[in-house]
């Protein structure tokens, strides 16, 4: 066997290093194992992967983008399994790689036609080593778009149902280039198809830059959008909220201002002996006096959000039970927690509303666990089957259960905080950790 021939192919096989890397960076902190334990494993499987198929390539005379396709079918298993993301996303963190790569691979075909014209095979080692350079410096290029604005996108709940049609484009553009790769390398020397395939090369990786830079400008500009529209309710809420409390208070001074007025008339009725006219107006004012306002927590944001569901559960028969213990102003955004808070009720009131009435009940808690430590709390029964996925997010047969979830988890993931689901004994419980101080 030529050894020659196996470092060569060994060094084509090489693109599979910075195609690792391209899947790794977009899921930078979704990883399920240590990041020592995943760099030692990938290097383990990526470098097995290179010498076999140097060694198979020179036996039986295979090409070395048939191995690289290969080695993406076997090691996309293994990515799914040691990354939380969906397995859209991590399949289109593969395509994306292998675009990318492929984009190389062809590029350099096209740089280095002079130089391979008398060679029989198509990469000598020094294209391999100038692909290798090429991928490094695309990966420079986009190292801000890969590690940044591809993770950002992929938090975005809205944006989940987009990425199977990326990885459908993906795959079409890797055909093509696929496909544009020479058979003959001297068809690029006829004219100017080299000179012109060079510079309509360098629009693809530009047109890629452009297409996820346009793609993650307006995802910015719907979260903003987005932002300000709940930030509008929780005002709105927090008006109202204050409306309740000062209607409230005036009812309580008219009531103290009247005090002397209805003694006046309970001791009159008293001493004529008309006890039905004075159960009758005593009763009024027993009503008056009853009426109250309950406040749930010192933060006015909060407060009116418990004070919202509290009104929406009581419509529907729901019982909300309520702690509380919050400062006022909260270590962390008052429309993030506001907005978290929210789409874990809604959760829960989706979840029981249609549950017998005696078992319509949610319990919430949320209180600083320290000063740089802020915990939170729902739990809620339901019925049917609720199980967990690979993210430890719940994969429901139930209609309406867990929407709003992706969102909770980005805004988690913002405080650098941690989320726990169980679902024992039917029922939900949510606990989340945040750390503003972070």
């Amino acid at each position: 066997m030529d050894f020659n021939q196996v470092l060569r192919h060994g060094m084509e096989l090489a693109m599979l290093i910075p195609a690792t890397v391209y899947c790794f960076i977009p899921a930078w902190g979704q990883f399920r194992l240590r990041r020592r334990r995943i760099f030692l494993l990938s290097a383990a499987v990526i470098l097995t992967i290179i010498i076999a198929g140097a060694f198979l390539c020179t036996a039986f005379t295979a090409l070395s983008p048939v191995i690289m396709y290969a080695a993406f079918l076997i090691c996309f298993p293994l990515f799914l399994r040691v990354t939380q993301l969906h397995w859209s996303k991590a399949l289109f963190c593969f395509t994306n790689a292998t675009l990318l790569c492929t984009f190389c691979s062809l590029y350099t075909n096209f740089l280095t036609a002079p130089w391979e014209l008398d060679g029989k095979i198509t990469f000598s080692p020094r294209s391999s080593l100038i692909c290798l350079g090429i991928a490094v410096l695309l990966g420079l290029i986009l190292y801000r778009t890969l590690i940044v604005k591809l993770p950002y996108l992929f938090r975005q709940q809205r944006l989940d149902r987009i990425w199977k049609w990326l990885v459908l484009v993906s795959v079409i553009l890797i055909l093509i280039l696929s496909w544009s790769i020479p058979v003959d390398l001297s068809t690029l020397m006829v004219g100017r198809v080299r000179s012109i395939g060079l510079v309509l090369l360098l629009l693809m990786p530009v047109m890629l830059w452009l297409l996820y830079h346009l793609f993650w400008w307006i995802t910015l500009r719907l979260t903003y959008s987005a932002r300000l529209q709940q930030e509008n309710s929780l005002l709105q809420m927090e008006a109202k909220r204050y409306r309740e409390m000062r209607s409230y208070m005036d009812n309580t001074r008219s009531m103290r201002h009247d005090f002397r007025q209805h003694l006046h008339v309970i001791t009159e009725l008293a001493r004529s002996g008309e006890t039905e006219k004075l159960n009758e107006y005593l009763s009024g004012v027993n009503d008056a006096a009853q009426e109250s306002l309950d406040r749930y927590c010192a933060n006015l944001a909060v407060d009116a959000i418990a004070s919202f569901y509290t009104r929406l559960s009581g419509s529907r028969d729901i019982r909300i039970l309520w702690t509380l213990e919050l400062p006022d102003p909260l270590p962390v955004d008052e429309s993030d927690y506001c907005g978290l808070l929210g789409n874990l009720l809604d959760n829960a009131v989706n979840a029981v509303k249609d549950l017998p009435k005696e078992r319509r009940n949610i319990t919430v808690a949320s209180r600083m666990l320290s000063d740089s430590m802020l915990g939170v709390s729902v739990e809620n029964p339901y019925e049917g089957t609720l199980k967990l996925d690979a993210a430890g997010m719940p994969v429901s047969s139930r209609d309406n259960h867990g929407i709003g979830l992706a969102s909770v988890a980005a805004t988690v993931h913002k405080y650098h905080g941690s989320m726990d689901i169980r679902t024992n004994d039917n029922i939900f419980a949510v606990s989340i950790l945040l750390y503003p101080g972070k």
